[in-house]
This record gives C-alpha cells, sequence and structure tokens, in this order.
C-alpha cells in the first residue's frame, strides 16, 4: 500500500517535473531566437526527458526521476553557463534539487548526505571552471540581467514552494494528530481523555469562581437492540445522527464526549441543576423528534439521563460515580428519563423526572 509520504512526494516531485517541463520549452524558444542552437536542441531533449519522467512517475519511481533529473540540471548549467557566463544564473537551478532530495521517501539520512555532497562537488565545479565564468558569447547587459533576474526568482521559487509544501503538510498532520488525540473517530466528539482534561480545568475554574458547573451522563435506551436486530453498520449510523443531534441543543461553552459505547457525556459550565435539567429535556425532546431512517424501519430513539452538579473541592471521579449510579436508577425505574444526584451520590430532590 502507498503510504501518505509517497502520495505527499509524488504530488511535490509530480508538479516539479511538470514545471521544468513548461520551463525548458519557454528557454528553447529563447535560445533558438537569440541564435543558441545548442542549447536550444539541448533543450528539446530535456523536453522529451522530463515528458518521459512524468510518465515514470506513475509507476513510483521517485529515485530514477530524481536521478535523471540531477543529471539534466547540472549538464544544462554547465552548458549554459558556457555559453552565457556565470552571469546568467542558470547554476541557482542547482539548489532547487536540495529539497527535492532531502524529502526523498525511500532514501534516509546517509543517502541524503552523500546526495547532496555530490550537489555541492557540482556546484563548486561550475562555480569554479574558467569555461563557465565569461561565456562563449555573452549577451547584451540588458538581456543578460533579464535573464538572470529570472532563473534566480525561478530557482528560488521553486526552492519556496517545496518548503511551503512541506510546511503545510505538518501542519495538517499536527492538525489530524490533534484529532486523533482528542476526537472521537466516529461522532467527532471528544474522546475520554480529552473530556478529563476539560473537567480538570473546570475544577480548577470552579474552585476560583465558585460559580456552578454540572455534569450530565446520557445513556441511549435499548442501543444493543439496534445492533443486534439491524447490525453494526446501522448502530454507527445511528450513533453519528444521535451526535449530531445532541449537538444542536448544546450552548458554545458546553462540552460533550462520547463517553463509552453509546453513553454521552456532557460538562456544563455555569449551570445549575434546574438549568441541566433543562437541557436534558431538550435533549430528549430532539432525539425523540429525530427519527432514523434505515431500509424500511424508522427507528426512534430514547435516552436516559443523570445529573449531578459540582461543587468546589469536589472528586470528579467521585461525581462520576454519582451519575452513573443515577444512569443505573433510571434504567431500573422505565428508563427515559432524567435523574438527579449530588455529586456525592445523595438525594437532591426528586430523584427521577419525566418529560409531561
Amino acid at each position: 500500500m502507498t503510504s501518505p509520504a509517497h502520495l505527499r512526494y509524488l504530488d511535490l516531485i509530480t508538479h516539479s517535473v511538470w514545471a521544468a517541463l513548461a520551463l525548458h520549452v519557454a528557454f528553447g524558444v529563447f535560445f533558438a531566437l537569440t541564435g543558441f542552437r545548442d542549447l536550444a536542441l539541448f533543450n528539446a531533449g530535456s523536453v522529451a526527458l522530463y515528458a518521459l519522467l512524468a510518465f515514470q512517475l506513475r509507476r513510483g519511481r521517485f529515485t530514477v526521476t530524481l536521478l535523471l533529473t540531477t543529471v539534466e540540471v547540472i549538464l544544462h548549467a554547465r552548458l549554459a553557463l558556457s555559453a552565457l557566463g556565470f552571469e546568467s544564473g542558470f547554476q541557482y537551478y542547482v539548489f532547487a534539487l536540495i529539497p527535492a532530495a532531502f524529502f526523498h521517501p525511500h532514501w534516509r539520512l546517509p543517502a541524503k548526505l552523500v546526495y547532496l555532497a555530490g550537489i555541492a562537488a557540482a556546484y563548486a565545479t561550475l562555480d569554479l571552471s574558467p569555461v563557465t565564468q565569461a561565456g562563449a558569447a555573452p549577451l547584451s547587459p540588458d538581456t543578460l540581467l533579464w535573464v538572470r533576474t529570472f532563473n534566480t526568482f525561478a530557482a528560488f521559487g521553486f526552492v519556496a514552494y517545496v518548503t511551503g509544501f512541506y510546511s503545510s503538510v505538518a501542519r495538517q498532520a499536527e492538525n489530524e494528530l490533534a484529532q486523533l488525540a482528542t476526537l472521537d473517530p466516529l461522532t467527532g466528539l471528544y474522546n475520554r481523555r480529552h473530556m478529563l482534561g476539560m473537567v480538570e480545568l473546570e475544577l480548577a475554574r470552579l474552585e476560583r469562581s465558585g460559580k456552578p458547573a454540572t455534569l450530565l451522563m446520557a445513556d441511549i435506551d435499548n442501543f444493543k437492540g439496534i445492533n443486534d436486530q439491524h447490525g453494526h453498520e446501522c448502530g454507527d449510523l445511528a450513533l453519528k445522527q444521535i451526535a449530531r443531534c445532541l449537538r444542536t441543543v448544546m450552548r458554545r461553552q458546553d462540552h460533550i464526549a462520547r463517553w463509552g459505547g453509546e453513553e454521552f457525556l456532557l460538562l456544563l459550565p455555569e449551570t445549575d441543576l434546574e438549568g441541566a435539567r433543562v437541557l436534558a429535556d431538550k435533549l430528549r425532546a430532539r432525539l425523540a423528534g429525530k427519527p432514523l431512517n434505515w431500509n424500511d424501519a424508522s427507528l426512534t430513539f430514547t435516552l436516559t439521563a443523570a445529573i449531578a452538579q459540582l461543587q468546589p473541592g469536589d472528586d470528579f471521579l467521585a461525581a462520576l460515580s454519582a451519575v452513573d449510579g443515577g444512569l443505573l436508577q433510571g434504567k431500573r425505574e422505565g428508563k427515559d428519563c432524567v435523574v438527579t444526584v449530588s455529586a456525592l451520590g445523595e438525594p437532591t430532590g426528586p430523584q427521577v423526572a419525566r418529560a409531561a
């Protein structure tokens, strides 16, 4: 299987090969118009080479493509500098080979260092050779300045493109890792690990401000029967729909996580028990009004919820145990209800309430 690193490099080097092909077509026309027939013929051969390399890339031949490109770039620079002189700037294209080699997905660091040493030696040869200094048939100063400026921007523009490309890839990879570390892959809600961190932050805030916060644990009733009767594909689709439904009721400051199978844990900052009960009833009503159409069946869902208000100094594990116990009580007393407990598991008033 092709790895993501291979696909990224394939995308990069494919764009580079087509850019090189277009560049050599332009140079071929320029050399033909300015009377450098040998260079024009060389560029025609280079165009054919890059067209062949574009075909070879479809077979994943990165190393062959890079090595042939390296030979072509160095020979092209040598011939162009011999004709036009060092001031024409064709030697700058050698620098463009460095990032393409350094990001090669097959080469280990020693191979990359050997390649870079070869590139440095090739550039030094171009720099020190008397043949490449003045050029056999130099251009006019204005034309030479134009050519050098173009080559400078083209070569360093390619280096900037490669750097920006991999910078973008790195940011994307960081975002993906962050999502893997914080989100449940099925529902897109927070996972248990991230939710634990959010609760710790909320408890610390609670200590400072004293403003109320509430835990709400919700469990989808009879969910195992959905998996048993309709299959796990249906169950996964149901969980996705339920997660979307729960999100629509939450406020911006609320946090929700998939706590386990069909259990969801909500952290409600600056919310007392009454506010949490209102939210829990909204969740139940919204869920009941969003059936899932699966094959010829219309599946409706209910949930049982337990809420506990956190107090300064409360232990999260104790509060979690309390709402978990509240869920069990709600299940025993008929499901589709809201159970209120204290963070220590003690009654706080009517234990079980159902919407009218």
